[in-house]
């Protein structure tokens, strides 16, 4: 079934949107019009890094990703990769521009923040189950209610299928998790789980279009060792979509002022 959910057939002559296209709507319709509409990607990234000699934000969260991703590759007890690895993948993720000091200290921060999560419960029933998938690319179409079919694009943080009271996975209905390495407080989390609970309702959508049964899904705060769930909700991730897909077709795109606006390219 996750081969099905990986490479479900569709009309390749319409529009693919990615999830990431979504949220970037939903948070701000003018930037996501000059990002995936006009194909102006100014991004606002401090590649400089911080006071504490870690990579840019963006850089330092694919890298945690990608450690997790490694200690959850096949089966059995997942394994962190090497200091030696984790180091390497971060000055490749900086080049042209690698700055050996900051590779060392964010690959100690980033296996520190990977290792924080192995420890935590969601991992265990993780490191129990017999079926995983990690970083896997999705892509299928979406039926909306208006009768418009939308092909989804996405890409996966872990899924697992929890283990039986025996210790077998027998069960047909999948768990769900998507990693948030941001500098978070356990006190931010209310608010960025407004909008991150959304990401995690597309994901099980399109799981479900594959004919994957998500039982659960999990928000995972890497920073403060928070696991919150998510109360799945199928009409709500389509009534999404359908609103995302009229605003593309209108190309009616605001501006949205919000208080974590600073400075704008757009």
């Amino acid at each position: 079934r996750l081969e099905r959910a990986a490479a479900v057939e569709h009309d390749a002559s319409g529009e693919i949107t990615t999830v990431s296209e979504v949220l970037t709507w939903r948070r701000c319709p003018r930037q996501a019009l000059y990002r995936y509409v006009v194909g102006d990607d100014r991004r606002l990234r401090f590649r400089s890094g911080d006071e504490r000699g870690l990579l840019a934000p963006d850089l330092r969260g694919t890298l945690v990703h990608e450690v997790l991703a490694q200690a959850f590759r096949g089966s059995g007890a997942p394994s962190l990769p090497t200091s030696r690895w984790i180091e390497e993948r971060a000055a490749q993720l900086l080049l042209p521009e690698a700055d050996p000091s900051a590779c060392r200290v964010t690959a100690a921060w980033a296996r520190g923040l990977a290792r924080t999560f192995l420890a935590s419960p969601l991992a265990a029933r993780a490191a129990k189950s017999s079926a995983r998938s990690s970083e896997r690319p999705l892509l299928a179409p979406l039926l909306l209610p208006s009768g418009q079919e939308v092909a989804l694009r996405g890409t996966l943080d872990l899924l697992f299928r929890p283990a039986s009271p025996g210790g077998t996975s027998t069960s047909s209905e999948w768990v769900l998790v998507d990693y948030k390495a941001g500098d978070l407080t356990a006190l931010e989390v209310p608010q960025r789980f407004v909008q991150d609970e959304l990401q995690l309702q597309l994901y099980a959508a399109l799981l479900g279009a594959g004919g994957v049964s998500v039982s659960e899904a999990w928000v995972a705060y890497l920073t403060p060792g928070l696991a919150v769930p998510v109360q799945l909700n199928p009409e709500r991730a389509l009534q999404l979509l359908s609103e995302h897909y009229e605003t593309r077709r209108d190309l009616h795109f605001p501006a949205r002022p919000g208080r974590v606006c600073a400075t704008c390219p757009w």
